[in-house]
């Protein structure tokens, strides 16, 4: 998905700055002299904003190509499907204004230069629509490849410009006089009419495109109760060449998968990696589980007994942590993750051991149990208390599971995934046990195999904590999130056990029924914001094969 958005960001700024200098050409050889910026030294303010303005300009164009070239983004799939429409509407209104002003157009004021008064087309709704293209490109790359480095310059550049159009608004009104004052009575800064009538119709226009957004949202939704999963396979990859989804089914004691790409077509059988987020969550919980067969902890002892914590405080049992009813928040905001924001990296990459401990030493629980809130924080401190059971870091205690288990393709995540695009983790990274494994299918599927073959983790799947998580959008899809086990859901409707996962740019399922010894699994490279995730493809399969 992100080479997608890297050539659609290419393509709105090449389309706009083609307009730009394309425009200057032309000008340049009918012997027009466009660029006036920073050329009238008579007003040592006007010079002052011209010359501010010029380096936010083409400061920005750097910032931005290195954004995009980056790649890195902290917003998901609905905020850069924004970006695209914001981007396209400020080449639209650029564009227009360029054609219109026609010979008139400048770069800057050119004080000696007398030019006509244009104030029909684009400029009848915008006295500054070329300023509003400049503003609405800067935002549109801004939602694409968000960083605090490239917003930075984004707001330097916006304010700027702002500041030239005042500076260009008092030269107007000097050149054209009372007929440019009679426009500004009329005519917004930005954009519309300064009168009732038309912000009444764009009133009602908003509403009418709201009313039929609504209303489509409500018809998708409406017909996904309906669809099979292959309506929702097709629904989700059409028109989209990037999409890899997986799919791996057990049944009749037998493991199959397919590959699927664009439009729903089954692609060649290769074996991706991909990240498996949140899922990894079941793997810690089934690390916990093993030493707890092996004597090592008790799901009913405080996390005080295995992690060095203040002595008086009141702290969650293993138990609450597996069943995220510990009291703790998802996750707790410290100073790396807000870093990870600005470079729009993992978002818990860099959060060390003792940053989890002195944050688990200063949430004051009080309750003796908490309804259920999904935490990556006590997964976190899973890990830790896995640690200190076996003296050895998550990444070696995870890597020897895995290898031991038959899960050879997959271990404690890195940037090497064949399909790209993936989080970086640190070898002391504390939410690691939240969510850093990478897998492929024939791995997840040996392991949902493990799930439901083997004795000693039957337990894992019993409840531990009534959880009757309430969820529209679920309920109407016949899913459920009624109680929870050792990490895993379960859905008491269907007689399922399943859990998800999703990272920036990939997005999985993995759920099982013990009593006809099935099992699915889902793995795709799209975002689970995209479109229709995994986790409902994967019960609507689930539901199929039974």
């Amino acid at each position: 998905m992100t080479l997608r958005y890297q050539i659609i960001s290419i393509i709105i700024l090449a389309f706009f700055y083609t307009v730009y200098f394309g425009k200057m050409l032309i000008q340049r050889k009918q012997g027009i002299v466009t660029n006036q910026i920073g050329k009238d030294k008579s007003n040592k303010g006007r010079l002052r904003v011209e010359r501010l303005m010029k380096l936010a300009t083409y400061g920005i164009i750097v910032a931005e190509l290195i954004s995009i070239a980056w790649g890195r983004s902290i917003f998901r799939y609905s905020g850069k499907t924004a970006g695209i429409a914001i981007g396209i509407v400020g080449d639209l209104f650029f564009l227009l204004a360029v054609v219109t002003m026609g010979n008139s157009w400048r770069a800057g004021v050119a004080a000696e230069e007398h030019r006509k008064f244009v104030c029909n087309g684009v400029f009848k709704i915008s006295r500054n629509p070329a300023f509003l293209g400049f503003d609405l490109v800067y935002i549109s790359i801004l939602l694409l490849f968000f960083n605090w480095f490239l917003c930075v310059w984004t707001v330097f550049a916006v304010v700027m410009l702002h500041l030239q159009i005042l500076q260009e608004e008092k030269y107007l009104v000097t050149e054209f006089g009372e007929e440019y004052t009679e426009y500004k009575k009329k005519v917004c800064r930005y954009i519309g009419l300064k009168n009732w009538k038309f912000w009444l119709i764009v009133f009602l226009l908003l509403l009418g495109i709201g009313f039929v957004v609504i209303n489509k949202l409500n018809e998708n939704i409406e017909a996904l109760p309906t669809m099979t999963f292959e309506d929702c396979l097709k629904y989700s990859t059409k028109g989209n060449s990037d999409a890899v989804i997986t799919v791996g089914i057990y049944k009749d004691g037998e493991m199959s998968y397919k590959v699927y790409g664009e439009d729903g077509k089954e692609l060649s059988s290769d074996l991706h990696t991909y990240e498996i987020g949140s899922l990894t969550k079941t793997i810690t919980a089934t690390l916990i589980r093993k030493a707890e067969l092996e004597g090592k902890l008790s799901i009913e002892d405080t996390i005080d007994k295995y992690l060095e914590l203040p002595d008086g405080g009141k702290y969650p049992t293993i138990a609450q942590l597996l069943t995220h009813t510990s009291g703790y928040e998802g996750h707790y905001l410290n100073l790396h993750m807000m870093w990870n924001g600005v470079t729009g990296d993992a978002p818990f990459r860099y959060v060390t051991k003792e940053e989890i401990l002195k944050e688990a030493s200063k949430v004051e629980l009080t309750e003796d149990s908490y309804e259920w809130n999904y935490s990556n924080f006590g997964y976190a401190l899973l890990g830790l208390v896995l640690e200190d059971v076996y003296d050895e870091y998550y990444l070696k205690i995870v890597n020897t599971f895995l290898e031991e288990s038959g899960m050879d393709s997959s271990s404690f995540t890195s940037e090497k995934t064949d399909l790209g695009n993936n989080w970086k983790w640190e070898l002391r990274d504390a939410y690691a046990p939240a969510g850093a494994v990478h897998s492929n299918v024939e791995d997840m599927l040996t392991y949902a195999v493990m799930q439901l073959t083997e004795d000693d983790l039957y337990v894992m799947h019993d409840e531990l904590a009534e959880i009757c998580v309430e969820n529209e959008s679920y309920d109407m899809m016949n899913i459920h999130m009624d109680s929870i086990g050792y990490g895993w859901v379960i859905d008491e409707h269907n007689g399922f056990v399943w859990h998800n996962g999703g990272t920036d740019d990939y997005n999985s399922y993995l759920g099982f029924c013990k009593d006809t010894n099935t099992a699915v699994v889902i793995l795709s490279n799209l975002p689970d914001d995209y479109r229709i995730p995994a986790t409902v493809m994967g019960v609507k399969l689930l539901q199929e094969i039974q």
